[in-house]
């Protein structure tokens, strides 16, 4: 029968309440009836007491958000940004896509016609990119500062940062982006008036936009988060970069860099304009910039050798109109349901006639297709875990499927035998943040004993952590199990190991239940290290009650909202993390009742997602 049935949830990705996780330890104890004579050891073996602990990275595309809104005098009204998107994206999808507005959706595009696979629908001329490899006013300033500054320290500052500063300093001085600065490379193209209002409302919208990425946060809501969110990796320090740029023009002031420093001085104006870079940007190579810089040969990159400076041939672009799209996230595990728009320099190939489409950055979706009225909206990426969302992107998902959190708990590798030891290294029972070479140096500096605690992370997956519950499928095995040692000194016996260990019944029921009970004990006390759902579900409706329509035009109340809604999330991860569990369990005690085999060689250890899902 399954889980479902047993737990009465249609869906593992609804909201788990707290009268659920009574009726998981109920099932837990039946479990336990089938090995009241073994030892399954306690939550104070397990957990460390710590707050559970993020990894994060940097997350190099992103999307619309929410924040505070920058009072600039040039502003349109919401009917004008309207009019002005209808008419340029009808144009530059050639009347393949419309835009409308809603109260629920904002500003989002819609299929006018029937769009295949791989089709193109929208081009968006070269002349608009945005970027810090094109030549801008006080691009030849800033170069030479960082020059100056690699040369005494190894600060390398960010594109993120130096196109910010681009289009601020556009914005403050001209409220566009001069046509001069508008063509890439030698592109055909030529900029004109329309262009530069063109370019003047898109830095407009740019300058109004809510975000909502954490690091627009103010202090209050940050505090907020720290005090009811999971804790997490100390983020990129952006005002450390920013200081480190400002002194660098400051170390030999011209009149130039005055000027420049008189249109930079406020840390808020540029955190903005970074915001609206980091969570907007799409990423592009040296390809890209050869194609659009009309290079016809890799030396002819000579020209923008000063482009060096960045660090790095990925060219960060901002392309007006592609984001207007709303944001899509996969809502399935398997990620069935997710697709992704293509970008390309159009034409790629020569033999395409010159005109409308020439030199433009051409798009199309590997979406099977897109009807009639459909909205066409963009991922940036498939799997996405919702603080990532939060930090890099500025809004949450409900019921995010590829949630995840991460367990920390006393390092059980030393006091292992040998021999148990050896056979984690063949089976894994290192979560996948120590790969590769981590991995060696963490078996390594075992007999130092220095590393005493490890992390797993805990993912809302339909399945146990494979590799936690091998750790205690190897602490748990019978000491009389010394051919297990023997096998591990030769490469042919680590690979019949797997096979080995379950045919010659070295790992057995008794093994599998054991080692089931002290990861349901160690998901148990993990789901109870902090408060429940049920505490972040009345927080959000008190503050709904409170705001009323007000509360999503309200930052400090909008990210309060936030921080219950990815809290909700992760917990949700530790939740069907016990599910999972459970699953295993009630799936052994059913086999070892009827008398089947618990299971075949270690791979297919706990059994396929279908087996109990």
């Amino acid at each position: 029968m399954p889980l479902v049935s047993y737990l009465g949830i249609n869906s593992p990705q609804l909201l788990l309440h707290d009268h659920n996780i009574k009726m998981f330890m109920r099932l837990f104890k039946l479990i336990l009836l089938f090995t009241s004579t073994y030892s399954l050891g306690t939550s104070s073996e397990c957990l460390d007491p710590a707050s559970p602990h993020e990894v994060i990275y940097e997350i190099p595309l992103a999307t619309a958000g929410n924040a505070t809104v920058l009072n600039y005098p040039r502003a349109f009204s919401r009917n004008e940004y309207l009019e002005f998107f209808k008419r340029e994206i009808r144009k530059h999808s050639e009347d393949q896509l419309d835009c409308l507005w809603t109260k629920e959706l904002g500003f989002h595009t819609i299929a006018l016609k029937e769009i295949g696979h791989r089709q193109y629908f929208m081009w968006i001329p070269a002349k608009y990119v945005l970027t810090v490899w094109s030549d801008f006013k006080y691009k030849p300033v800033i170069v030479d500062t960082i020059k100056a500054m690699s040369k005494n320290s190894s600060v390398q500052i960010p594109q993120h940062l130096v196109l910010a500063i681009r289009l601020l300093t556009s914005y403050k001085e001209y409220g566009t982006i001069p046509r001069t600065e508008m063509n890439f490379g030698s592109t055909t193209l030529e900029a004109t008036e329309e262009d530069e209002h063109f370019m003047n409302k898109i830095l407009a919208y740019y300058a109004q936009l809510p975000l909502d990425d954490f690091a627009v946060w103010s202090k209050e809501d940050v505090e907020y988060y720290d005090k009811h969110g999971f804790a997490y990796d100390p983020l990129m320090n952006r005002r450390w970069f920013y200081d480190r740029f400002i002194e660098g023009l400051m170390a030999n002031v011209t009149a130039e860099k005055l000027q420049l420093l008189s249109l930079i001085g406020d840390f808020e104006e540029v955190n903005h304009w970074w915001s609206v870079i980091s969570t907007r940007n799409h990423g592009g190579y040296e390809k890209w910039l050869r194609e659009l810089s009309g290079l016809e040969s890799w030396s002819e990159l000579v020209k923008v050798r000063e482009n060096e400076v960045w660090g790095s041939n990925y060219i960060n672009l901002m392309l007006p109109l592609i984001d207007i799209p709303n944001h899509y996230h996969p809502v399935t595990y398997d990620k069935s349901d997710y697709y992704n728009f293509n970008l390309r320099v159009y034409p790629y190939s020569p033999g395409y006639p010159k005109g409308f489409r020439m030199k433009s950055i051409g798009l199309s979706t590997g979406h099977p297709r897109f009807a009639v009225g459909q909205q066409v909206d963009y991922i940036y990426n498939p799997n996405v875990e919702a603080f990532k969302l939060l930090m890099g992107y500025g809004f949450a998902v409900d019921n995010n499927p590829h949630a995840q959190t991460t367990i920390r708990m006393p390092n059980h590798f030393l006091a292992m035998r040998d021999d148990q030891v050896m056979t984690c290294q063949v089976i894994g029972c290192l979560d996948a943040s120590y790969e590769g070479t981590q991995s060696d140096k963490f078996y390594e500096g075992l007999p130092e004993g220095k590393r005493q605690n490890i992390q797993y992370m805990i993912k809302k997956y339909p399945s146990p952590s494979v590799e936690l519950l091998n750790l205690f499928r190897a602490q748990l095995l019978n000491q009389s199990a010394t051919d297990v040692q023997s096998m591990m000194w030769t490469a042919p016996g680590r690979q019949l190991l797997n096979e080995t260990l379950s045919d010659t019944g070295i790992i057995t029921f008794e093994n599998e239940i054991l080692a089931l009970g002290k990861y349901l004990s160690l998901g148990i006390a993990f789901i109870h290290t902090g408060p429940l759902i049920g505490e972040d579900i009345k927080a959000i409706a008190d503050l709904e009650k409170q705001e009323g329509e007000a509360l999503w035009s309200n930052p400090h109340s909008r990210r309060k909202v936030l921080t219950h809604k990815v809290t909700i999330a992760k917990k949700q991860a530790k939740q069907l993390n016990v599910v999972n569990g459970l699953a295993r369990g009630i799936d052994l005690v059913q086999r070892f009742v009827q008398g089947m085999n618990f299971g075949g060689t270690l791979e297919q250890l706990p059994f396929t997602n279908e087996d109990y899902m």
